[in-house]
């Protein structure tokens, strides 16, 4: 019988109480909206050919492609060699966190229907262009840190290729976070949305996996 994923409770109170923060500051940028409006006239007013557009647009387009690359090669790593062996499991609670965490944040976007920057400032031109798609949680987010989040918690220490792997996925997702706002293509508050979202779907695709 495959062993069971398991964290400590002080790591779920932890993933739990991060999660509950994550909405609250999504929710509080919401409502007050003044940095969210900041942030969004600030990329407005960007120049549409500068290096960090070129990045941010990079990050967005191949962030979570990376992020698999990167969990493909962590896989294989594990089939043929001791380093990683025991936390082939962690794979399908990958699988099952972007599944879980990306269908929620879909739902929640039919529920709560939030205009994305281009749409509440239609004068305004945005890197990222007009989406009439909706906005809160933002998707990239949500599935970034939802692919990055397993490994980072399941699988134990920083020695061989653990840390490597843990360090590429934290800053690819954190990256695919950050070009969401640079591009103007979701508020702060989405991106913090897309957080919570994956940290909220992390239990069930657990219990799931399980």
């Amino acid at each position: 019988m495959a062993e069971r994923l398991r964290l400590t409770r002080r790591a779920w109170i932890a993933v739990l109480a991060a999660a509950g923060v994550a909405w609250g500051v999504a929710l509080l940028l919401w409502a007050r909206h003044g940095l969210d409006e900041t942030l969004a006239l600030w990329s407005a007013g960007l120049e549409p050919d500068s290096l960090l557009i070129a990045l941010a647009r990079a990050a967005s387009s191949y962030g979570k492609p990376v992020m698999g690359v990167i969990l493909l090669l962590g896989l294989i790593v594990s089939v043929v060699g001791e380093s990683l062996r025991h936390h082939r499991r962690v794979y399908l609670l990958t699988l099952m966190s972007l599944a879980l965490s990306g269908i929620a944040g879909d739902l929640l976007k039919l529920v709560v229907e939030r205009p994305r920057p281009s749409v509440e400032y239609s004068t305004l031109s945005f890197p990222a262009g007009h989406s009439p798609t909706l906005s809160f949680p933002s998707g990239h987010s949500t599935k970034a840190v939802a692919l990055a989040l397993p490994f980072l918690l399941f699988v134990s220490g920083w020695r061989g290729g653990r840390g490597l792997v843990k360090c590429a996925l934290a800053v690819v997702a954190l990256s695919v976070c950050a070009s969401r706002v640079v591009l103007g293509a979701h508020f702060l508050s989405d991106v913090t949305g897309g957080l919570a979202m994956a940290l909220s779907g992390l239990p069930l695709a657990v219990w799931a996996s399980n």
